[in-house]
């Protein structure tokens, strides 16, 4: 019916891992980490039925200094983000109004710094509203192909297994264009991998 709700997705996760249908699961409690990216109980869970997996393949960063140096863009739900960067507009005010009032160069140079962090969540709530992240979780074991079609050689030689995470690009007739770790484009059957959305 339209809810989004972390503890919904983690509740979802955890009753495919019961049924032991390990990629919808892992798909679950990704979705459910979006919401709730410190939830212990749920880091917990993600952890174990990813130590199940076989013959799995996980997305490598691209750049590990870019993440550290912005890990919030990684680790902060969209909804703290935004309200971090409320409450950072009203530093920024404040210190604006009180460095013109008391003309001070200390109020000066905090609002300056606050007005820098400021414009950095205003980029990284950009970069998810432009650039979404798509990330898929193989529910079936995969071979990646050349193209879109049955009859195309695999870039892989055996099959990625089930709970797998794979950089996805588009859609096109039925299959996903995906990025390999290695830089390589191919394409895997929409039915097999599920969008964390």
């Amino acid at each position: 019916k339209g809810q989004e709700n972390g503890y919904l997705y983690f509740n979802i996760g955890n009753c495919y891992y019961n049924l032991n249908q390990l990629g919808e699961a892992i798909l679950y409690y990704k979705q459910a980490l979006k919401y709730l990216p410190t939830d212990e109980k749920l880091l917990r869970n993600h952890e174990i039925a990813c130590s199940k997996r076989v013959s799995f393949v996980d997305i490598e960063s691209d750049n590990k200094l870019i993440e550290t140096l912005l890990f919030f863009h990684f680790s902060f739900t969209q909804l703290t983000k935004i309200l971090l960067a409320l409450i950072l507009s009203l530093f920024v005010l404040g210190f604006f109004i009180s460095s013109i009032i008391l003309k001070k160069n200390s109020l000066k140079r905090f609002s300056y710094l606050s007005a820098f962090l400021y414009f950095i969540f205003l980029f990284s709530l950009a970069l998810n509203y432009y650039y979404p992240n798509k990330e898929g979780v193989l529910i079936k074991d995969s071979f990646v192909l050349q193209d879109a079609g049955e009859n195309y050689v695999s870039l892989i030689d055996k099959p990625y297994g089930i709970g797998s995470s794979i950089r996805v690009i588009s859609s096109k007739g039925g299959w996903y264009k995906v990025r390999l770790n290695d830089g390589r484009f191919g394409y895997i059957k929409e039915s097999n991998l599920m969008l964390v959305l």
